[in-house]
């Protein structure tokens, strides 16, 4: 047997499937919670979810989202310098969603938060290191 290649085109392609997919009417799904609701007012937020086919899982995905969010949480923007040798390592080495606790008796707060954001700033011929850290409450 002898093969052997030569050189071709495809002019049409057809694909067939016994469920073609089809798109349903859109539905509206919705979560509220009062209390948040009278207390910070009205606040809304849209998904579009277009290839979440089961209501139950689209439901699901609004009530988690809403539990999330409907406390305000405490956001602080924190800038840390570098004191010292293994206080430059600390800073360093946050990462996002870390967990760390600050601890500022003037201001009250003793609470663990979550970095959300950072900033690296260098200054003074490389001498002065700092960290600024956007924190998010727990």
């Amino acid at each position: 047997m002898k093969f052997g290649a030569t050189a071709g085109f495809l002019t049409l392609l057809k694909m067939r499937s016994l469920n073609a997919l089809t798109l349903d009417a859109p539905v509206l799904l919705k979560a509220e919670d009062s209390a948040s609701k009278s207390t910070f007012g009205k606040r809304i937020r849209s998904i579009d979810a277009r290839w979440t086919r089961e209501v139950d899982v689209a439901q699901a995905t609004v009530d988690s989202r809403l539990a999330l969010r409907k406390d305000p949480k405490t956001v602080l923007n924190v800038v840390v310098a570098n004191g010292s040798k293994a206080n430059l390592m600390l800073i360093l080495q946050r990462v996002f969603s870390d967990r760390v606790t600050v601890s500022y008796s003037d201001m009250g707060i003793d609470e663990d938060f979550f970095v959300q954001g950072h900033r690296l700033v260098v200054s003074r011929g490389w001498t002065l290191v700092e960290r600024e850290l956007l924190l998010q409450g727990v």
